[in-house]
């Protein structure tokens, strides 16, 4: 390998992107920037629901009209019609959460970026079906960071996240010495902004969201188009969230006259990064977070501009200039108001240190290729390690309290962001092993990820610690790891692994107080065991949520079998209804 170092780095771009603000002009921009509703306690109701929204309710364009959507809401309001409230969760508090499925379809909740327990990841195996509620309670056990959840079903994760399903995760530490002086007043100074492309389409003469996987013409900030916001003069906060299914996006700050200006990055996906570090823009590919900092002192009644600079976006990759984003764009106005009376005035002078794994520790090392060929009407599946996803196999299985050093390579000829379940990560370099050059990492590349967008010919590697929620080796305790472009997702770029203490086995799994059932994995028998005083229904589901064959019972209290002989292998949903309402649990058969 080449020692020599090729910088991605933004100040590189810079000049380009002087050349390129000259080309571009400001919109009219005439929709508020709406605020999701906070949600700040330790039990947390949702409901997903099908609903109504206006993307452009000032606009005199088709958009300014009503459109079917999916969102969640709290369980008693459904003043969300397009993505979610955002929920803060506080480190080392026991969260309960419950979320009701109003639609008449599968849908999971995935807490993306957070460290959980597998049974509360919220992945495929975590199904939620029509008219059910998913109850879950687990300790917050991450640092400050800006995370987001979203549906993972798998197959329908694009069409469900372009629906609407999306929300911001705030997670904060009441001992965090840094929180009092970074701008942290939702909503005055601290700003949640969710980016997305949508296009939209005429059927049976109402408009709709195409989820068909078709580049999207639309951009949205927090559900609507064209979009302001209106800011204080002083230090003002974005949390910036890559929602689109697919796009990439090179963000920064333009001025009146659409001239880039510096701001400061903080936070990279997982949390806050070692120093501040001033940019002129960022690369984010698709699921990316990233926390920037606005010094806006002295700036009452200037106009400022978030952009897009497509064209210095890398080829091969979706949102570059040659695929899907062909102009820069001004994707909102800020305008700057009046400081506020308790305004945060100035940065920290340093941050705590980054946690990195002691390298010397690692015990294993992986290496994850991503194959497949992208070409207009002639394309080849991508895979990793030439395997699409399969739900009944375990890809790998990682010992508990394991250090471990990841190599991604990617052998596809389009750029893939790599999302892994459960842990964060800590880039350690990048070879090209197209020029031969190794990669000067961009300071995007500085913090703690769980996200990371990998280049073709890119040889990645990242370093990781795998500490806690060890399970039996199952499918069903299974955490992913897939791109996060969506439809390559959805197509089988994703898999699975395990963390395994070394010692446990497949047990029982409850199907809610004093109800078990086991084996799992079964064969031939499955029994289910507890107490039910009155007449009950089981119905049997494939992962679809499509119902295989229901099953009376009387009342029993004790042992019972149950009647498998006739499904087929692989996991299978179980719904146990009573009077008193329903149980949800899965099972592998094999």
């Amino acid at each position: 390998m080449k020692s020599r170092k090729k910088s991605y780095n933004s100040s590189l771009l810079y000049m380009l992107i002087l050349l390129l603000s000259g080309s571009l002009s400001a919109q009219t921009f005439i929709n508020p920037v709406p605020i999701p509703y906070l949600i700040d306690d330790d039990t947390v109701a949702l409901r997903a629901d099908i609903l109504l929204h206006n993307f452009n309710p000032n606009g005199n364009d088709s958009l300014n009209t009503l459109i079917r959507t999916f969102a969640y809401n709290h369980a008693d309001s459904t003043s969300n019609t397009f993505l979610g409230p955002t929920i803060v969760w506080r480190h080392g508090t026991n969260l309960h959460t419950t979320v009701k499925n109003n639609l008449p379809q599968l849908i999971t909740v995935h807490w993306h970026g957070a460290h959980v327990p597998p049974l509360a990841d919220g992945n495929p195996h975590e199904p939620i079906i029509e008219d059910s509620t998913w109850r879950i309670d687990f300790p917050i056990l991450d640092a400050p960071a800006t995370m987001w959840y979203h549906p993972h079903v798998h197959g329908h994760s694009y069409e469900q996240v372009e629906m609407g399903m999306a929300g911001m995760i705030y997670v904060e530490d009441p001992s965090d010495s840094l929180h009092a002086k970074l701008p942290h007043t939702y909503g005055i100074d601290d700003f949640p902004i969710i980016i997305q492309e949508r296009i939209f389409k005429r059927l049976n003469d109402s408009l709709v969201i195409d989820t068909t996987g078709h580049n999207g013409n639309v951009t949205l900030i927090n559900g609507v188009k064209l979009p302001y916001i209106r800011v204080p003069a002083q230090m003002v906060r974005f949390r910036i969230l890559n929602g689109s299914g697919k796009f990439a996006y090179q963000l920064g700050i333009g001025n009146a006259n659409l001239e880039p200006e510096a701001f400061n990055l903080i936070a990279t996906d997982a949390g806050l990064t070692s120093e501040i570090f001033p940019l002129d823009s960022i690369l984010m590919g698709a699921g990316v977070r990233s926390e920037w900092v606005l010094d806006l002192n002295g700036r009452q009644g200037d106009t400022l501009y978030l952009m897009n600079y497509a064209p210095s976006i890398p080829a091969n990759t979706i949102g570059s200039a040659a695929l899907g984003g062909s102009s820069s764009k001004t994707f909102m106005q800020i305008i700057v108001g009046p400081p506020t009376p308790d305004a945060i005035l100035s940065l920290p002078s340093s941050f705590p240190p980054l946690d990195i794994p002691d390298t010397t520790l690692v015990s294993k090392r992986r290496t994850k290729t991503f194959h497949g060929h992208f070409s207009p009407g002639n394309s080849t599946p991508f895979t990793i390690d030439h395997k699409p996803f399969d739900m009944n196999y375990v890809n790998d299985t990682i010992m508990l309290g394991a250090t471990e050093i990841w190599t991604i390579h990617n052998r596809t000829n389009l750029s893939h962001p790599f999302h892994i379940h459960d842990v964060h990560f800590f880039i350690l370099d990048v070879w090209d092993s197209i020029s031969g050059d190794y990669i000067e990492l961009p300071e995007a590349f500085k913090g703690p990820k769980d996200n990371v967008l990998v280049l073709p010919g890119w040889k990645l590697r990242f370093v990781t610690e795998f500490l806690d929620w060890a399970t039996p080796i199952s499918p069903m305790n299974a955490y992913m790891m897939h791109c996060h472009i969506l439809p390559h997702e959805d197509k089988g770029m994703m898999g699975q692994f395990v963390v395994w203490d070394g010692v446990s086995a497949v047990g029982a799994r409850s199907m809610g107080p004093d109800m078990v059932v086991f084996p799992n994995p079964a064969s031939r028998e499955l029994y289910m065991k507890g107490k039910s005083p009155e007449s009950s229904q089981l119905n049997y589901l494939d992962i679809h949520g499509r119902l295989l064959k229901t099953q009376y019972l009387s009342s029993f209290d004790g042992l019972i079998q149950l009647n498998i002989e006739d499904l087929p292998d692989g996991l299978i949903i179980l719904s146990w209804r009573t009077k008193e309402g329903q149980a949800v649990t899965r099972v592998l058969l094999q």
